[in-house]
């Protein structure tokens, strides 16, 4: 994290106007609050700015010195209230107790720590929905075209079948072979799909939160269901074409 560039940009909103810094708002992060104050905008602007580089749950961790605010007055305070219940209903009670002790104080940005929680990994959070069920479709295509395919070739090898059954093959031997020929492709598949995901997976690490762009479990799993999938497509038509009659399946097209 560039801190100069930061504060520089930072600095900059003191020199927009009004209408600038709504529009800056609104770049950022949507709709702006209704204020007729450009400082008290700049202000605001700036403490969501700061907190976005400093204060996300995936920023780097940085040295912090705490000030008594008696040595180091700032034209703004954040107040950190530990509830023992559900913390917005304490949040009125605080607020009035604030403005007792002072009713000229504003009081703004009233969150909970689960809202801070969830407004740093929404964009996360949907872009990992979005990953996840693109992914999700991807696995199912893939699942769905390898049992066509590999049904499609053991179809094809029905004669071939027959003949071995003719010439006193066992039915349980030629199962076997078929459906560890159908593993050994999906693995050798599966070989060179982890290699293709773990070279092009760092390119979705700035998605994660402490999760490995290479997790394993992710990779076996995926490759698991893959290779499940051909060894059900390969059974399937060899077990139907095996219950066959061998002049039967000598006759199959």
């Amino acid at each position: 994290m560039d801190v100069h560039a930061l504060t520089l940009e930072v600095r900059a909103l003191a020199r927009l106007n009004l209408e600038e810094l709504r529009t800056e708002w609104r770049r950022r992060y949507g709709p702006p609050p209704r204020l007729r104050s450009p400082e008290l905008l700049a202000h605001l602007l700036a403490w969501r700015i700061q907190a976005d580089a400093f204060g996300g749950l995936d920023a780097e961790t940085r040295p912090q010195v705490y000030w008594n605010y008696k040595q180091r007055a700032q034209d703004r305070m954040a107040l950190v209230v530990r509830t023992g219940g559900d913390p917005a209903n304490w949040a009125a009670p605080v607020i009035a107790q604030i403005r007792a002790l002072d009713p000229d104080q504003p009081v703004y940005n009233v969150f909970t720590m689960e809202d801070i929680v969830d407004r740093s990994l929404s964009q996360r959070r949907l872009n990992a929905v979005l990953v996840a069920v693109f992914a999700g479709v991807s696995l199912l295509l893939a699942a769905i075209g390898i049992y066509g395919v590999v049904a499609y070739s053991v179809q094809q090898r029905v004669r071939e079948f027959g003949i071995r059954l003719a010439l006193g093959a066992n039915r349980r031997d030629v199962m076997r072979i078929v459906v560890l020929r159908a593993a050994a492709i999906a693995c050798i598949g599966s070989v060179l799909g982890l290699g293709a995901a773990a070279a092009l997976g760092r390119f979705l690490q700035t998605m994660l939160f402490e999760v490995s762009a290479t997790d394993a479990v992710s990779y076996a799993s995926a490759a698991a269901v893959l290779i499940a999938v051909a060894v059900i497509a390969s059974y399937v038509p060899v077990r139907r074409a095996l219950a066959m009659d061998p002049m039967q399946s000598l006759r199959a097209d």
